[in-house]
């Protein structure tokens, strides 16, 4: 919808709520006097029965004297009763959270300090689990400095999100200070078949100085110090790999050579106050999965010190529907209605077939258009 289209929308809106204010007045105090567990299911029925709901959140969305242009147009009495709701929804938190889960796209949850990409924290739980075991044993380790991980997964699986969860995961459960920084590969070993005159564990350590800032003369592990800011982890995240990638496939030779970054470079210039995870992600079809996991456990074994270890995760794979339900039935991740978390989860299921890509896609259409549309399509008969 373009801007004069919104403003429109809103004008009509609006004015559609003005005429059924004693409605809304008492429809909207009932919410807002609810408790928390219970507001939720009041924003839903808010949402279904005063559709023009939806541009109280647009204005809350705007500034003073953006909001003060559209109720202008309003008339006396109409004005004052759309500033009031403005007020009272936009002044209590746990109201404008039910209303953002009931309608997400007029009320955007980021407004309101919730994470937009709430939808990546479907299922994934023995990955993100053993990520925060490894994170837990490197801070209490007294001779480790940097621990490898590498996720990988067959196409659809979207391997690419998972340092985002990963980190997410991290700091939900409190598992350390991680200070997340992308490096990436030197562009032209992209290019070139051929083994580079410079080992590429120092070419990758020069592309990690020269993205942190590194001053001329400057020592590496001052540079580390100096960037974490404060941080007990730096994951330095190295990014996708695979056939059908932007990057391409990466070689077992140029894989090695990134592990011993970690293991020759980064272990001896790691300051003893912080800790170093190196992070990359592999796509690779499903028949490689296997060969690769026992190749990575070779390395493990091969380059295991006491100052670095490595190791692959589980393959990332599909989503069951235990991991839907308890997804859905988190108010910080999802505006699904508690009512409808089992009815919705079975749906996505049937639809998407656990294929993660496509279950991603389906929650995030339902929180951007809403779940009360969702709820119309399972009510609907067969």
């Amino acid at each position: 919808m373009d801007r004069s289209s919104a403003v429109l929308q809103a004008e009509r809106d609006l004015v559609s709520l003005c005429r059924k204010r004693d409605a809304v007045e008492a429809s909207v105090t009932r919410m807002l006097t609810a408790k928390a567990e219970d507001q939720r299911e009041l924003a839903l029925q808010l949402s279904l029965d005063f559709p023009g709901v939806r541009s109280v959140g647009y204005l809350l969305g705007l500034d003073v004297n953006e909001q003060q242009a559209r109720l202008a147009l309003l008339k006396d009495d109409e004005r004052a009763f759309i500033a009031r709701l403005l007020q009272r929804i936009g002044e209590n938190g746990s109201a404008y959270q039910a209303l953002s889960q009931a309608m997400p796209y007029s009320f955007p949850l980021e407004q309101h300090g919730l994470d937009p990409n709430a939808y990546l924290r479907v299922g994934r739980e023995a990955q993100r689990a053993q990520v925060n075991h490894h994170v837990r044993e490197l801070l209490k380790s007294k001779s480790r400095r940097v621990e490898a991980i590498v996720a990988c997964a067959s196409p659809g699986n979207l391997v690419e999100q998972f340092s985002w969860q990963a980190l997410d995961s991290l700091s939900r459960h409190n598992a350390a200070r991680v200070l997340g920084v992308h490096v990436g590969f030197p562009k032209r070993l992209r290019t070139d078949p051929g083994t580079p005159v410079v080992p590429l564990r120092e070419e990758l350590l020069d592309s990690l100085r020269c993205l942190l800032g590194a001053k001329s003369g400057e020592s590496t592990k001052n540079l580390l110090r100096r960037s974490t800011k404060g941080a007990q982890v730096l994951w330095l995240d190295f990014g996708l790999f695979g056939e059908k990638t932007e990057s391409g496939a990466l070689a077992k030779a140029d894989l090695v050579e990134w592990l011993k970054l970690g293991q020759q470079l980064l272990c001896h210039d790691c300051p003893p106050e912080m800790r170093i995870v190196c992070y990359l992600a592999l796509e690779l079809v499903p028949e490689k999965l296997e060969p690769f996991a026992e190749f990575m456990r070779q390395q493990r074994n091969d380059l295991l010190t006491d100052q670095f270890r490595c190791s692959a995760l589980p393959p990332l794979g599909r989503v069951e529907l235990s991991d839907l339900v308890d997804f859905l039935s988190d108010p910080e991740n999802t505006g699904c209605p508690p009512r409808l978390v089992e009815k919705a989860a079975r749906l996505i299921m049937d639809q998407t077939g656990g294929d993660y890509a496509k279950t991603i896609a389906l929650i995030k259409q339902a929180e951007e258009f809403t779940w009360v549309e969702m709820q119309r399509g399972i009510d609907q008969p067969k």
